[in-house]
């Protein structure tokens, strides 16, 4: 769809991986999401860029944040946090003590300590001080940066990683201001139109456009510097596993039980890259249309 838009707008596309997971992050994931796009858009992928160059950038905006008293680190573990502190969709949220014990020197110090990876997996998180009684759960003090004791298939040994919802606004600012976003789980399509910006989401991302703008309030990024953001419906198929979350679970426990399954051979999973061995390229087309036509209208 982005491609197709940006070709209508006489724009440029590129692909960029969110790669903040590293445990789902791998070369192979990429490059396959790469070859399927290529084999979509009928040319090879040229512009791609990934969120891990800018891990630093993020890391020092984590460090601005706790200077501005935006941001602290906490030490309850995420079992205990979700349990007595998050609350639910009728019932308000705790704050965390560790808001009120710590110091902006304090936090910053284990901040760093995370960073030098003198903690281990789980015992800090850095979460946005927000408000532990607001009606959207994404804003109840949500994780911006954690301790994971990884090594990234591009940023190598890494001992801190910031979450998706932290670092993907934030790789749209830093990217420019002029270019459309497609966010579908690990991996960004961005598109340059001249004098346009727009942030496209599917609908389940809806109640992170708040954190959306808190985290670009928060840094103290421009109003005009920012993208408009709009969601559209997913087109899925009856009886069929589009989620890659899902698609993924499955086919490891597939795997385990036969070491030739493969994802392919479901005819209830349906990928892109089965798609594309189908030759199915009517689906590709249809998808086109229909997704033209609702951002056209909207």
């Amino acid at each position: 769809m982005n491609y197709g838009v940006a070709s209508e707008f006489d724009g440029s596309c590129f692909l960029r991986f969110d790669d903040t997971n590293p445990e789902t992050s791998t070369r192979e994931y990429c490059d396959s999401i790469s070859k399927d796009v290529s084999w979509i858009t009928g040319k090879p992928i040229e512009n791609v860029n990934y969120t891990s160059n800018y891990f630093d950038k993020l890391y020092e905006y984590a460090v601005f944040l706790v200077k501005r008293k935006r941001a602290y680190v906490c030490s309850l573990s995420k079992d205990v946090f979700a349990s007595d502190y998050m609350g639910t969709t009728r019932d308000v949220g705790k704050v965390s003590p560790y808001f009120e014990q710590r110091n902006v020197e304090e936090n910053l110090e284990l901040l760093k300590e995370m960073k030098d990876g003198k903690h281990a997996p789980g015992q800090h998180v850095l979460r946005a001080r927000i408000d532990m009684s607001s009606p959207n759960m994404v804003m109840r003090d949500p994780i911006l940066m954690r301790v994971r004791d990884e090594t990234h298939f591009r940023a190598g040994k890494c001992n801190i990683f910031p979450s998706y919802d932290f670092a993907h606004c934030i790789s749209d600012a830093l990217e420019g201001t002029s270019f459309l976003s497609l966010s579908i789980y690990m991996y960004t399509i961005n598109l340059s139109l001249s004098g346009t910006t727009h942030s496209l989401c599917t609908l389940e991302f809806i109640p992170n456009n708040e954190l959306y703008e808190w985290v670009l309030d928060a840094i103290e990024l421009a109003k005009q510097n920012r993208v408009f953001q709009t969601e559209f419906a997913r087109l899925n198929l009856t009886y069929v596993v589009f989620i890659s979350r899902i698609s993924i679970r499955f086919c490891t426990v597939m795997l385990l039980k036969s070491q030739e399954y493969h994802h392919s051979d479901h005819k209830n999973i349906i990928t892109r890259t089965q798609i594309h061995n189908l030759q199915q390229t009517s689906v590709a087309r249809s998808c086109e249309i229909w997704c033209g036509e609702r951002f056209r209208r909207s």
